[in-house]
């Protein structure tokens, strides 16, 4: 995930393809040789779904990606990445949507207050994609303002930043029902999850933790980005 003043704000790598949120609405595909980067396609879901917004984060699993947009999440089939396409959607209130999934379920964060939309929804949807086909929504979980979220699929662990309320952390092994586990505090934006790190951005800076499989989580570094 990376943010900039340009008009390409948000990146992913797929295999040898590069995908390039352009303008907030459209994904531009890259193809990757020897250093150098040609155009392989160009998509926006508003062609293929009318109406949805500003994209904000891309998320791949398996052969397929999430997008989450001001409106809700579209899946597309990426087997081929150089040539996106278009499988279906999941449409919410008009609100900020990162999202982030495993093979059989994705995790969806919504806030007020944003350029994305108006609504008064604050809180974490939980979707069942089992049938790519046809998503569809299993829970919501009220939070404070929330932002960024990660997953460890192994661990069955969500971590998920509520702005300046802290970040949440879940087991998600029972999806019918989101065990709480705690709430770590301190600023959180957004995070990252891997190898039994989390990367957290907030008010203090980048932050990295190291989690055990029970949630517990202790600071290992501190970067001030100020």
């Amino acid at each position: 995930y990376q943010k900039s003043h340009s008009p390409y704000f948000l990146v992913m790598l797929v295999d040898n393809f590069l995908y390039v949120i352009s303008d907030e609405s459209t994904v531009k595909v890259f193809g990757l040789n020897q250093g150098s980067l040609s155009m392989q396609a160009s998509f926006s879901p508003w062609s293929d779904a009318s109406g949805w917004g500003m994209i904000e984060t891309l998320f791949k699993v398996n052969d397929y990606l999430l997008i989450g947009s001001s409106t809700g999440m579209l899946a597309y089939d990426i087997s081929n990445p150089g040539s996106p396409e278009y499988i279906s959607n999941y449409s919410h209130m008009n609100s900020c949507d990162p999202v982030v999934a495993n093979e059989n379920f994705a995790f969806v964060t919504l806030r007020s207050g944003t350029a994305c939309g108006t609504t008064d929804l604050e809180q974490l949807d939980v979707l069942n994609i089992e049938d790519i086909n046809n998503p569809y929504l299993i829970d919501s979980y009220e939070l404070n303002h929330p932002h960024g979220l990660a997953l460890d699929s192994p661990n069955d662990l969500l971590f998920v930043c509520d702005g300046e309320y802290g970040m949440n952390i879940y087991n998600v092994s029972n999806i019918e029902r989101l065990l709480f586990l705690k709430n770590k505090s301190g600023d959180s934006y957004d995070v990252i999850a891997a190898y039994s790190r989390l990367h957290v951005i907030g008010d203090g800076g980048l932050i990295q933790y190291e989690y055990t499989e029970e949630g517990e989580v202790t600071e290992l570094s501190r970067i001030s980005l100020n």
